[in-house]
Order: C-alpha cells, then structure tokens, then sequence
C-alpha cells in the first residue's frame, strides 16, 4: 500500500519528522496521522482516590488538548504490553490491566480501552505532555478532549461501566 500524501479530511499536505524523533506523516492541522508500521494503539482509565487522570498533549494530534494516556503500539509488543509501557512512559505510574473497557477502530489506527490499577509510581510529565491532571468526574474537561473516541468511551465508561461514582456526577458538556 502506498504512503497517504494527504490529509484524507482536509486535504492538506502531510508534513513528517516530529514527535520526539519518530517519523510518521501526519496533517499540519492535526486532522490525521499516517502510521506506517503500526495501527494499534492502547488507552487507560486511571482512577485514584475518586479522580481520573488525564494529560495535555504536547504532541500532534491534539496539541494541548486533553486525552487519556496511551498510545501505538510497538513492533512485538502485545496491546497489554502497549497500554502499560504507554502509562509508564506518560504518567510515571506502573500499572495492571484490570478490565477491557472497548475495542474502536477507523480508517487506519485501533484502539484498545482499559482500566488500570495502579500497582507504583509516581505521577511524572513526560515530555509528550504539557501537564497532567486528576479530574473529578464533574470537573473533566469533556468539550476539551484531543480525540472523540476518548472522550467517549470515559464518559461511557463513568456512566455505565464504572461502579466507583456517583452517575449524576458526571458532566458531559464540560
């Protein structure tokens, strides 16, 4: 399969070289990312003491927006492996997959929803975030979320999945 040269939403011509020295094209409006050996990808629901932790991107797509940690794959690595390096390298927190939440796939990436306990660590900034942030349920920040699936499957999730809150609690337009 050839290489995507441009954005399959807006048009634009992708751009490469970014993303902390990984080279993977992507559309300079953060629309699309082409990735080319890999379309897997993990993302976690962290819960501590009643919050959800969240991180700003500081990376395409979604700068500084909001997202739950996570990210591809890599060459080898099963999608619980993902999912837990993904949350060390991210949040500084070592992790356990406690529960598959969903399974989302489009065009080019999948990914892979689950809840996490946390087993160690320290909340910790990586360089692909701005900052991180524990959120009430009340208090997340749904209208500022990088990727709708995200934002979706926790809102599912804290609505109908999760037995840790209060379900009137929750504020999907904040």
């Amino acid at each position: 399969m050839e290489a995507f040269k441009y954005c399959p939403l807006c048009a634009k011509e992708l751009v490469g070289d970014y993303e902390l020295g990984k080279s993977y094209p992507h559309c300079p409006t953060g629309h699309y990312t082409y990735y080319l050996n890999q379309s897997v990808g993990a993302a976690a629901i962290i819960v501590d003491q009643g919050r959800i932790l969240l991180e700003r991107r500081a990376i395409q797509s979604g700068y500084g927006l909001w997202a739950l940690p996570g990210g591809m794959a890599e060459q080898a690595e099963s999608i619980e492996e993902c999912v837990i390096r993904e949350v060390l390298e991210e949040t500084g927190l070592v992790v356990a997959v406690a529960k598959l939440l969903n399974v989302i796939g489009g065009q080019r990436v999948c990914i892979v929803f689950y809840e996490v306990s946390i087993l160690g660590g320290s909340v910790q900034k990586s360089e692909e975030s701005l900052e991180l942030a524990w959120f009430s349920p009340q208090d997340i920040p749904f209208g500022q979320f990088a990727f709708p699936r995200h934002r979706e499957v926790l809102q599912h999730w804290l609505l109908e999945g999760s037995e840790q809150f209060d379900k009137t609690s929750v504020n999907k337009h904040n």
